[in-house]
């Protein structure tokens, strides 16, 4: 039961955390071409790279055969497949009015479609809010979080979420968090799922201003670590991959509770070791290439005409 309540608790508030700060770090996206050039080689190469690799790791542990399905986002890879459709269309969303109230209906909305696991639409679709929240929010929003008075109320509001995690583990489907199903594959009426998913909206919206408000705002040994957070994302992925299939994940349960607590330290270890810099060193060209310059198109000439016409 704490394993599951911790999960709960955990998943309440990480990925729209991790969503919001996507959004709000692609404000200044407006599709130049420096920034497509940017989307294709730290989204799409490493989203192909990791594919492979994760269809190697099956190779070798489960002796499959080796499969590409690009289409079907293996593990973590979906998000890069997310993050690559948000911030393409950063543009739109900044462009509309109300551009929330038009994400919330989406999401809303996509919860009563067969969407399948193609291109991990429906989990597109159901965390576009947290993008378009964070694209709509500016630093003078965020500001707030970073006085006394909020990490006053954040403390206490984490550890009642703490325990209403642990009075809701045996009693909470844990499809309601991960985003993925639908009103038919949680087996809830529609009513019942569209007041659940805005209260979900609204409590993870408080749990992440109290999570930011906790989050130290001066510069720690830890802050440098934040700069590969690709890295460890993407590379967690893999080691919990060959972790299940060699049977890792059955044999920490019939251990019991030390092999759980135990693992969970191993796994906070390897987290930190997987965000030093000399990852980021061996690793760059599969996660971060450059940009070949036998690709970059020629500079598109200035039109005639700068009047208010020509413009």
């Amino acid at each position: 039961r704490a394993v599951e309540a911790a999960w709960l608790f955990v998943h309440a508030f990480h990925l729209p955390a991790l969503v919001l700060l996507c959004g709000h770090l692609s404000r200044g996206f407006t599709g130049r071409p420096d920034q497509l050039r940017r989307l294709i080689t730290h989204i799409l190469v490493p989203y192909f790279v990791f594919e492979a690799a994760y269809a190697g790791v099956h190779v070798l542990l489960l002796d499959r055969p080796f499969a590409l399905t690009p289409t079907r986002p293996a593990f973590v890879c979906w998000f890069l497949v997310a993050l690559f459709v948000w911030r393409l269309t950063a543009p739109l969303w900044q462009a509309v009015r109300w551009p929330l109230v038009f994400a919330l209906l989406l999401s809303l909305g996509a919860g009563f479609t067969d969407l399948g696991e193609e291109l991990a639409l429906p989990r597109i679709l159901m965390l576009w809010p947290w993008f378009v929240l964070g694209l709509r929010l500016r630093p003078a929003h965020l500001r707030p979080l970073r006085n006394r008075t909020a990490r006053r109320w954040a403390l206490p509001v984490m550890a009642a979420a703490a325990a209403s995690a642990w009075w809701a583990a045996p009693r909470i489907d844990p499809d309601w968090l991960l985003m993925e199903a639908g009103a038919d594959g949680l087996g809830v009426p529609p009513l019942l799922y569209v007041e659940v998913r805005l209260a979900q909206f609204a409590v993870g919206a408080l749990l992440v201003a109290a999570f930011f408000a906790l989050v130290p705002a001066r510069r720690t040994a830890f802050t440098a670590l934040g700069g590969c957070a690709l890295y460890p994302l993407l590379l967690h992925g893999l080691a919990l991959t060959a972790f299940a299939d060699a049977g890792g994940f059955r044999a920490v349960a019939e251990a019991g509770p030390l092999a759980v607590l135990g693992t969970s330290v191993l796994v906070a270890g390897v987290t930190v070791l997987l965000s030093f810099p000399h990852v980021r060193r061996v690793l760059w060209p599969c996660v971060e290439p450059p940009f070949p310059g036998w690709l970059r198109g020629a500079p598109v000439p200035a039109e005639a005409g700068t009047g208010r016409h020509g413009r």
